[in-house]
């Protein structure tokens, strides 16, 4: 288990939008059936309960994470290699979900240093996912994307 500490209450709303994906996914109907947040969950040493009279959040969290996806598959079918950015990529798992769909997408999660450091210990890597730990306000994520990207091919 990942015992998770955090220095500020803003820092720990990465983890409501992970923990809702995770109670959709155990619903006998769930509307985004995200197994990859559902597994972080059971390996994260943390007082989620505090979260579950959030009804309301599981299912609007849960209705948008549907909805990048289908818009992110939508456009990314136009392109042989599309490349996907995720701004303040959190603890979201779009990666995973939908490295079957899109197999020659290349994926990038920007987000602060500490969160992709938790990010990389907690998730496993899509195929052609790359972490990219900067603030987005920091413009030079942009360099390091195009050096990832010669890379990438």
């Amino acid at each position: 288990m990942q015992k998770l500490n955090f220095k500020n209450n803003v820092s720990e709303t990465l983890l409501i939008n992970v923990y809702m994906r995770h109670l959709d996914f155990k619903d006998v109907d769930p509307i985004l059936n995200d197994p990859f947040s559902s597994a972080m969950v059971e390996q994260i040493d943390y007082d989620f309960a505090k979260f579950n009279d959030a009804r309301l959040s599981k299912t609007g969290t849960v209705i948008r994470a549907k909805f990048f996806d289908d818009e992110t598959l939508r456009l990314a079918k136009e392109f042989d290699r599309p490349i996907i950015v995720q701004l303040g990529a959190g603890l979201d798992t779009r990666p995973l979900r939908l490295q079957k769909a899109l197999p020659n997408a290349l994926f990038y999660d920007l987000d602060l240093p500490d969160v992709i450091a938790m990010r990389d210990e907690l998730l496993p890597k899509a195929k052609n996912n790359f972490s990219l730990p900067y603030s987005m306000l920091d413009p030079s994520w942009m360099d390091e994307l195009v050096a990832k990207r010669g890379s990438a091919g």
